[in-house]
């Protein structure tokens, strides 16, 4: 398709040898005799370059065309011929936007058409250059916008690996403190024995009070180290959907009667792990999604068997990374308002709680008994989307490390003399 010329000049005869020349270039050719028909055949034709005289109808017609055309477009070629060849002229030209200026009368063809594709050229080289800063700002914007995304992915990283080691941490601390006291209760344990035998039926009262006491401290004690992570499960194999079917009616009872309680339990291999820690997960996650629906809602409650990896993930995971590996997952989602980024990056603090009344624990336990399990524990929540609860427990073992035996609190350092 032949490139189109807007030729504007108000003298007929001038325009008939000029359209003669630029048609026999192979150039089609549109024709106005003013400004004022001038612009209005640019907006209607659209062409390619424009050629016009400077001085029609009045000393700046043509001049007025030139910046008429300019505020519609700063891209395409004019060329001002005029009859006067001041220099006055062709610095009014120029500023006002033309690319280039002759002296009528053309004396050569080939002087017209040179300046014709001199200015195409133009027009071509500033469409690439503009072409060529888009695609560079674009690929600018895109590296600026990943390097931000990574950014963002190292804090969020770093947050969570802070996390960990704050609850790895506490969890150290509480299995401190459970060991010792254990031994503690041992001690007591013991010695009431001796006490029964001893006062031979006297004061039985007394004793069995501080027996059910010690029984109560015993049952503190293995909650602790549930939190820490190190409780001494009895492990045994489970079927979490046939698990979570039979928990279905103390489920049901346990929500209030506007919240839709719908479950998805599909069939899955067996997992390691003590039936009612199993049971604490799942109630204490369903309380949490039911707490956050105020004025009703639905509840979904699925089971299925995944692969999971350390790999990119819509959950943040609040036990670390995952290990790669087959998992039986347990996914809990509310219709409810959802949490900001912020709120979710605290969940797994120790005491953190977005309930009044609450205490901040339910969610810690619940993180300390999946990671007993070696499984992993991820939330996905925004605000005006609900919240999705993951709880994944491996189908078989799965490498991780060997946690260090809990350090007493009661332990000193021993001097260079201590006996041993």
């Amino acid at each position: 398709m032949s490139r189109k010329i807007l030729l504007v000049d108000d003298e007929a005869g001038l325009r008939r040898n000029f359209r003669a020349l630029i048609e026999d270039a192979g150039y089609t050719v549109r024709e106005a005799s003013n400004g004022a028909e001038g612009l209005s055949a640019y907006l209607s034709e659209q062409p390619d370059l424009v050629m016009t005289d400077m001085r029609m109808q009045s000393a700046k017609d043509g001049l007025r065309l030139v910046a008429a055309i300019r505020e519609h477009d700063d891209a395409v070629p004019i060329i001002v011929v005029s009859g006067s060849g001041t220099l006055h002229d062709a610095i009014d030209a120029i500023r006002l936007g033309a690319w280039d200026y002759l002296v009528k009368p053309v004396q050569l063809g080939e002087e017209l058409l040179i300046a014709i594709e001199r200015n195409f050229e133009r027009a071509r080289l500033l469409r690439e250059n503009r072409l060529y800063r888009e695609k560079l700002e674009e690929m600018v914007s895109e590296r600026t916008a990943s390097l931000l995304a990574s950014q963002r992915e190292n804090q969020e990283l770093q947050a969570r690996l802070m996390q960990t080691q704050k609850l790895e941490s506490l969890g150290r601390l509480a299995g401190g403190i459970a060991h010792d006291f254990n031994n503690l209760v041992t001690i007591m344990h013991a010695g009431t024995s001796e006490l029964r035998a001893a006062l031979a039926g006297a004061h039985a009262d007394s004793i069995a009070m501080v027996e059910d006491a010690l029984e109560q401290a015993v049952d503190l004690i293995r909650q602790i180290f549930v939190f820490a992570g190190r409780g001494s499960q009895a492990a045994v194999s489970c079927n979490l959907s046939d698990l979570i079917g039979g928990m279905e009616k103390l489920l049901r009872s346990a929500v209030t009667a506007s919240i839709d309680l719908q479950l998805t339990l599909g069939t899955v291999p067996a997992i390691a792990g003590d039936p009612t820690q199993l049971r604490q997960v799942v109630m204490n996650l369903v309380l949490n999604a039911a707490q956050a629906m105020s004025h009703g809602g639905k509840i979904w409650i699925g089971v299925d068997a995944r692969r999971l990896g350390p790999g990119p993930s819509d959950f943040a995971f609040l036990t670390g990374p995952v290990r790669s590996g087959e998992y039986v997952v347990l996914v809990v989602e509310d219709s409810g308002s959802g949490m900001d980024q912020e709120t979710v990056r605290r969940l797994g603090d120790p005491f953190f709680t977005t309930k009044a009344d609450g205490h901040g624990l339910g969610l810690t336990t619940v993180i300390g008994i999946v990671r007993g399990l070696g499984g992993a524990l991820g939330i996905d929540s925004a605000v005006g989307r609900g919240t999705r609860v993951l709880a994944a427990f491996p189908t078989s073992p799965v490498p991780q490390e060997v946690p260090s035996p809990p350090r007493s609190i009661l332990e000193r350092p021993r001097g260079p003399n201590s006996a041993h």
